[in-house]
């Protein structure tokens, strides 16, 4: 058994999926949460000054490594972990940790740390990316992302197609009308739930850009599953220049559903070409009558994906 110290953001309780099957793995996990980006003090200190978000972070990573001076862990495990500065990982080394691993679900780019990826090459012992190019660039290890809910018998599926997201860029937006309106035209039933902040909704509103069909409450992770569990097919929209598969995506095959896409990345996944549609965002045309056969992704099941990054712990 190890003692693991788990590095995570909150985000939809993946992260108490994650904590939850490292224990199932037979270890003790701690964990230690990212700062949160809605704080106030975050947000001011971000916008405001560079030098003065790092100094506040500095004395936060100070008051924490004070009170992890007791613990005593064999292995950290970081999700997206530029939170906290390469520093802070060098004195958990030596504090006793053995191990640092790390996994990111997002892009790589200069955060509001003004650093990234480049500047943990040498503290971390294995570094893992969703995203294929950026294991490329940067020589890490590619794996995609996972999932923990499966798809049953018992649900009924009724006629409709399905998407669930949140508005993050005005990408996404045009492709979310470009797909309702091509719905529309073909007289398929198109459920949605488009989740947009309140800032992105009033600065696009300055611009004279009513957002419609939006959102601003979170969809509950049970309602999301008890939609998808229904629907015919899923559409995953690009968010943002990525071309890793976002956690949704695997979710969709995983719950045995068909998975319609503008990501090209699907076709390197070892998956029937029958469980999903890719399109082109230029010129949309979907055979929503596909012969659809669903495919076997047990690979990324969650404690298979943890095992993958964590074999030798």
């Amino acid at each position: 058994m190890s003692q693991i110290l788990l590095i995570v953001p909150r985000q939809y309780g993946y992260e108490l999926t994650i904590r939850k099957n490292l224990e199932l793995l037979g270890n003790e996990v701690y964990t230690l949460y990212h700062p949160s980006t809605k704080s106030l003090m975050y947000w001011i200190l971000a916008k405001l000054s560079r030098g003065l978000f790092l100094s506040w972070r500095s004395k936060e990573e100070k008051k924490i490594l004070s009170l992890l001076k007791t613990s005593r862990f064999d292995v950290v495990y970081a999700i997206h972990g530029y939170q906290y500065s390469p520093n802070f990982y060098y004195k958990l080394r030596l504090n006793g940790v053995q191990k640092i691993f790390a996994y990111t679900w997002d892009s790589i780019r200069e955060t509001e740390f003004g650093r990234n990826i480049n500047d943990y090459l040498t503290i971390f012992d294995r570094i893992y990316s969703f995203d294929p190019a950026d294991a490329v660039n940067y020589r890490l290890n590619y794996l995609p992302l996972f999932y923990s809910e499966e798809g049953t018998a018992d649900v009924p599926e009724q006629d409709y197609f399905l998407f669930v997201g949140s508005l993050v860029t005005m990408k996404r937006y045009e492709y979310f009308i470009k797909i309702k309106d091509y719905c529309l035209r073909n007289n398929v039933e198109f459920r949605y739930h488009l989740r947009v902040s309140y800032r992105l909704f009033f600065r696009e509103l300055l611009k004279f850009n009513l957002l419609r069909h939006v959102s601003f409450k979170n969809l509950e992770y049970r309602d999301y599953l008890s939609l998808t569990k229904r629907a015919k097919g899923v559409f995953d929209l690009p968010g943002q220049e990525q071309l890793g598969l976002t956690m949704r995506s695997i979710e969709v095959l995983a719950l045995k559903k068909l998975l319609i896409t503008f990501n090209p990345t699907i076709k390197t996944l070892d998956i029937d070409p029958r469980s999903y549609l890719l399109i082109d965002a230029d010129n949309i045309c979907i055979n929503f009558d596909v012969n659809f056969e669903p495919s076997d992704i047990s690979p990324l099941h969650i404690k298979e994906w943890l095992r993958i990054q964590l074999e030798d712990v």
